[in-house]
């Protein structure tokens, strides 16, 4: 693209933004200025690390509401509207909804728009779901499209060989290539895929209807599998192999690195997978199966040469193997090579400033523009567990279940005795049906990135922090750590064992290990700000103060209060609920005496008697106060009262000191 060409597509793109963003606001108009230079490269830090950045993913942080949706789409709009044919681009954002305010209409067959846009006839969306056409046939019309719109899980499951064919694309009989991928919000540039028993036993079935009778080597495929199958669910997933006496504390899971005692899958593993992938298409086809078969024998191949990460999780109390474990094989699989394809890869995402995927290094992070806060944000922090209470919902315990359902009541009441206007509630999703009523919104973690439903509410509360398992931000670090990931699976069984312990360590419900905390804080915050920036708050022309309620235990409260301190200036105060208090005071156990306090006391006041005293157990009970039960307890679990009592025992029940 030349300067000239360049220049047109700038002045065509902002008097779109003028026509998307009618009342734009300066620091939206930089933004969008921001963008067009780093597309066509104009950016000066593009330019500078033009050399070794060649096919890396360029992220561009933001904020919510700053106009990257409409960016996209006056950038197709422009292209389509100065006749740029030859200027392909791929479209990929995390929701169908998205793709839809994207492509500015309605999905029909083949294509997206019902005209209100110059560029509906020109592209097309590719569906893993769509019931007109198969994913080949999308594939095939999206050669004839200068616009492809897919979703992000769509991008990750193109093969190799799908997603290099669909950089280039037919414009008047002409073979183009496509210039741009532009991926509006966070990738899935990493995924953890477990492979258990039914995994290993579905690729079984899949082989078995997925490969003809015509195939000459057809049994040998068959055998060669079965004989795999019984090596992998008889020995290394063998669940009697794992002894609960390698748990520490009785723990409901364990983590550690497995290897095969294998060189390779089958006695002729190059004939075996040329039939595998010649017949890859029948292998998944399977719909009553695991869908991935084929690319988890793939996966099997890498894991006899490297090992892998297995977990073993307790079987619950209700089963029929109750007190055993059963192990799966966890793949990590890196999907940075679809994000490093012969082409411009853009990503716009708002918390990229502090998702910690971002900080891998095959990304290439831009200057964060400064958003100035445009308007007053208020943070109470109400001070209590909802994290743990909710991890109990789903307690057999009657007792418990109804403990439960009183502290959501509970919250839901505190909420509304604060909230006086509209709010966005934001929970667990097993929660939503306590929250629902009054003037709220309900919706739970993981299902309000992106919208703008809650554009005019001025209030929003957050139940919890949405946290993960400690695996999943195991597997976030080694995504981020490749270097580390490989030398941790060069550990034998126990020595990783004790490494991913120390990473997974947690004290006072805090990681110890500093690179998880982060990440599991950063995510964390990444999460509620996209949750608070679903309403008023992303509104540039919006003076109205946003409130946040935010129920979360205070220990948190310095790591989240500060980032939203620092960036967005919030006024930060946290309150008790007298709502709360009442519900705490109505379950409070009576507070049992530590033997070791009452040891205390017993031994203080044998020292305090003269030499040749003689005292009996009642002498003990009145003195110190405390009852024979207690003292019992005191003399079984204390080694020293015991001892000392022995030793000055003359008869049952009396001492002389």
């Amino acid at each position: 693209m030349n300067d000239f060409q360049k220049a047109c597509l700038k002045k065509e793109f902002f008097e779109k933004i003028e026509d998307y963003i009618p009342d734009i606001h300066e620091q939206q108009r930089q933004y969008a200025e921001y963008f067009i230079d780093t597309l066509l490269d104009d950016n000066p830090k593009c330019k500078h690390f033009e050399n070794h950045t060649r096919n890396k993913p360029i992220v561009i942080p933001c904020r919510c509401g700053c106009g990257k949706s409409q960016c996209v789409q006056a950038f197709c709009e422009s292209l389509a509207y100065l006749e740029m044919k030859e200027i392909g681009v791929i479209i990929v954002t995390d929701s169908l909804e998205r793709l839809k305010i994207l492509s500015g209409g309605e999905i029909v067959n083949d294509s997206w728009g019902d005209g209100r846009n110059s560029y509906s006839s020109r592209s097309i969306y590719v569906s893993s779901e769509s019931r007109e056409l198969s994913a080949r046939e999308q594939l095939i019309k999206a050669k004839y499209k200068q616009f492809v719109f897919m979703s992000s899980q769509r991008l990750k499951d193109l093969s190799e060989y799908d997603l290099k064919d669909l950089l280039t694309f037919k414009c008047d009989d002409k073979l183009c290539k496509r210039k741009f991928l532009l991926i509006d919000e966070k990738p899935i540039a990493y995924e953890y895929i477990p492979i258990g028993r039914k995994e290993i036993n579905d690729v079984s079935t899949a082989i078995s209807e997925g490969v003809p009778t015509s195939e000459a080597d057809r049994n040998f495929v068959i055998d060669s599998y079965e004989n795999l199958r019984k090596a992998i669910i008889d020995d290394f997933l063998r669940v009697d192999n794992h002894s609960e006496n390698t748990l520490a504390d009785d723990a409901a899971q364990d983590f550690f690195v497995k290897h095969f005692n294998l060189r390779r899958l089958t006695r002729n593993d190059k004939l075996f997978f040329d039939v595998i992938d010649k017949h890859k298409k029948t292998i998944n086809n399977n719909r009553q199966l695991n869908s991935k078969s084929y690319e988890i024998l793939h996966y099997l191949k890498k894991i006899v040469r490297k090992g892998v990460i297995v977990k073993a999780t307790k079987s619950s109390k209700n089963s029929i193997d109750s007190g055993s474990y059963e192990l799966s094989m966890y793949y990590l699989k890196n999907n940075m090579s679809s994000l490093m394809q012969d082409i411009k890869t853009i990503i716009l995402d708002a918390t990229a400033g502090i998702e910690p995927i971002y900080l891998h290094k095959d990304f290439v992070m831009m200057d964060n523009l400064a958003f100035e806060p445009l308007k007053p944000l208020k943070i109470v922090n109400v001070d209590t567990n909802v994290n743990r209470m909710i991890t109990n919902d789903k307690a057999s315990d009657l007792k418990e279940r109804k403990k439960n359902t009183e502290y959501l009541s509970a919250l839901a009441d505190d909420l509304h005795s604060r909230a006086k206007n509209d709010t966005l509630i934001v929970c667990y999703q097993q929660c939503e049906e306590y929250f629902q009523k009054g003037n709220t919104a309900v919706a739970h973690f993981g299902n309000v990135r992106g919208s703008n439903e809650w554009y005019n509410f001025d209030n929003v509360a957050q139940f919890g922090l949405n946290r993960q398992s400690g695996f999943d931000y195991l597997m976030n670090y080694f995504f981020i750590d490749t270097e580390g990931y490989n030398e941790l699976l060069k550990l034998d069984e126990e020595e990783s064992r004790k490494k991913i312990a120390e990473l997974l360590k947690i004290s006072k419900g805090i990681f110890e290990d500093g690179r998880i905390h982060k990440i599991c804080m950063n995510r964390a915050i990444a999460d509620l700000e996209q949750n608070l920036f679903r309403c008023s708050l992303r509104d540039f022309n919006s003076q109205t103060p946003v409130t946040l309620y935010l129920y979360c235990n205070q220990k948190y409260i310095s790591t989240v209060g500060g980032h939203f301190s620092r960036k967005w200036n919030a006024d930060i105060e946290t309150v008790n609920s007298a709502i709360l208090d009442e519900f705490k005071d109505r379950y409070k156990k009576p507070r049992k005496q530590n033997p070791d306090s009452t040891a205390g006391k017993i031994m203080e006041y044998i020292d305090s008697l003269s030499e040749g005293t003689e005292f009996r157990v009642k002498d003990i009970l009145d003195n110190c106060q405390i009852s024979k039960d207690q003292f019992k307890s005191a003399k079984k679990h204390n080694k020293k009262l015991s001892e000392l009592l022995k030793s000055i025992n003359i008869d049952v029940g009396r001492f002389m000191k």
